[in-house]
Formats: structure tokens, C-alpha cells, sequence
């Protein structure tokens, strides 16, 4: 948060503003002294023009007209996706998952404490300590994997194994909850344990 006084102003936001003196500072100031900004300034300049010349569409434009909708469309459906993966519930349940499914793992019996300099301490259970962990780790490779597959294709298989191990977890809670005499839940337990 700190860190965030140092940052400049876009340039786009300052030649919005017809800042175009201060637009300039904050690219030498974001690109170095030893690059010509002024290409990338005449650049910024031209594509405020030409915004300019388009103008602004209305609420219903953004829903008749096709240019607008697809985006928009595809935006809500990223949003939307995000919001029902249902990785939030996950998380939330995620002691509760690891105690029922036999993990190994501490749940948060004994506790990983990991001491902060603004709050005093946060307490976590290794399992879920382990899955953050992974979650950042992860996040690495698939910022190279993105810019090597695209967004789509990979959309898509993020998407089929999100369903299978949401339907692997939901099977297993299900046979959990109704004690099926004639699954072994343990057997699903390992099937949740693997996703």
C-alpha cells in the first residue's frame, strides 16, 4: 500500500486531462531518461483523438448494437464464471473437506501461525496454508501457459476440470451424507484427495 504513493499517474489518464507536460514526466519517469517517449506520447495523444471523434455510446446502444454486446457479453460471461466456479465455497468449507475426506494434513487443530507487522497474528490449518501456497505458485506458469495457448483453450480445459472436481467433491459429500452401503467412501476419498 505504501509503495503505491511512489507510483506516477498513467499518461493516458494525464493527456485525458490535457496534462500533456506531466503525461510526458510520468513516462520518462515510468519508461527511464535513456528512452524517446515522445513517439509513445504522440501515440497516446492520437488515440485520445480518436475517442474523441467516436464519442460515447448510451445504455442502449451497449445492448442493440453487435460491437458493443459481444464484448460485453463475454465480459459478463468471464464475470460470471468467475463468481460460480465455485472455488469461494471451497475455500470456505476447505477444513471442513480435508477433516471429512481422511486427510492427513492438520485442518487447523494444530496451527500454522504466521506473524504479520499490521495484525498481531494470522492462524491457518497447514492443509489450507498449503493450498494458498499452491494457489500463488500457480499463478507463475500460467501467466507463460496463457501467452502460449490462449486464453480460450485454456478457459475451456480450466473449466472441464473445474466440473469434474466439483462433481468428484459433491459425489463424495453426497455418498458421505447418505452412508451408500455399497460405495466405499474411502475410495471416493482418495478420487477427491487426487483433484
Amino acid at each position: 500500500m505504501i509503495s503505491l504513493i511512489f507510483i506516477p499517474e498513467t499518461p493516458q489518464f494525464l493527456v485525458e486531462k490535457n496534462q500533456l507536460d506531466k503525461a510526458k514526466s510520468s513516462l520518462v519517469k515510468l519508461r527511464g531518461n535513456r528512452v524517446n517517449v515522445e513517439p509513445e506520447l504522440q501515440e497516446i495523444i492520437a488515440a485520445k483523438e480518436e475517442a474523441d471523434k467516436i464519442g460515447s455510446i448510451g445504455p442502449v446502444a451497449l445492448f442493440t448494437n453487435k460491437i458493443y454486446f459481444i464484448p460485453l457479453l463475454l465480459g459478463l460471461f468471464g464475470m460470471f464464471n468467475l463468481q460460480s466456479c465455485g472455488i469461494s465455497v471451497v475455500l470456505f468449507y476447505l477444513q471442513t473437506i480435508f477433516v471429512k475426506s481422511g486427510s492427513t494434513l492438520d485442518p487447523g487443530k494444530n496451527v500454522l501461525k504466521i506473524y504479520c507487522m499490521l495484525i498481531n497474528c494470522l492462524i491457518i490449518g497447514l492443509a489450507a496454508f498449503i493450498v494458498a501456497i499452491t494457489q500463488v505458485v500457480a499463478s507463475f506458469p500460467s501467466v507463460l501457459l496463457v501467452d502460449k495457448y490462449g486464453r480460450r483453450l485454456l478457459l475451456i480445459i480450466g473449466n472441464v476440470f473445474m466440473m469434474l472436481s466439483h462433481f468428484a467433491l459433491g459425489a463424495y459429500f453426497y455418498l458421505d451424507e447418505n452412508k451408500c452401503p455399497t460405495v466405499d467412501v474411502r475410495n471416493v476419498s482418495k478420487l477427491v484427495n487426487t483433484f
